[in-house]
């Protein structure tokens, strides 16, 4: 896995946690 795959998913997951806690 290439890193900027790597950061993209990790913005998904701060994204959906950032949904869930507003």
């Amino acid at each position: 896995m290439s890193s900027l795959q790597f950061y993209l998913i990790q913005d998904k997951v701060d994204l959906s946690h950032s949904l869930r806690n507003h």
